[in-house]
């Protein structure tokens, strides 16, 4: 069963919203995180590395990238390529490297997908500088 962290009155109601369109089973986890005055506190029940909201976990697999958490899917949209998918595919491999974006091997998959099409090659070769 999935389990939703979350603050209430955050962006993570969207997971919600999608769980419910979804009418997939889950259960809320209500956790505290620091907000932008510097109020609150980290929640040692909060998986995120940052301590940040949404976060997913599915049986034992954390995913706290809200929009990495589509993944029986190859596209944002399902089967059909999208301009989301060139928002996000391209996002996401910009920060591949980096900590704020966990490794995964959904997100993973999906980047190969987007950057493998034709369209990513030619617009590399065309960007110039």
């Amino acid at each position: 069963m999935i389990t939703l962290y979350h603050r209430p009155r955050s962006r993570s109601t969207r997971l919600i919203f999608l769980l419910e369109e979804l009418g997939a089973p889950y259960t809320i986890q209500v956790v505290s995180i620091r907000t932008r005055d510097g109020g609150g506190a980290l929640d040692p029940a909060n998986p995120h590395p940052h301590g940040k909201v949404a976060v997913i976990s599915d049986d034992g697999v954390v995913v706290f990238e809200s929009s990495a958490m589509l993944g029986r899917a190859p596209y944002m949209l399902g089967e059909r390529f999208s301009a989301l998918d060139v928002l996000y595919g391209t996002t996401f491999k910009l920060f591949a490297q980096s900590p704020l974006l966990p490794k995964t091997p959904v997100i993973d998959d999906y980047v190969t997908r987007v950057v493998a099409r034709p369209a990513f090659a030619r617009a590399m070769a065309k960007q110039g500088g």
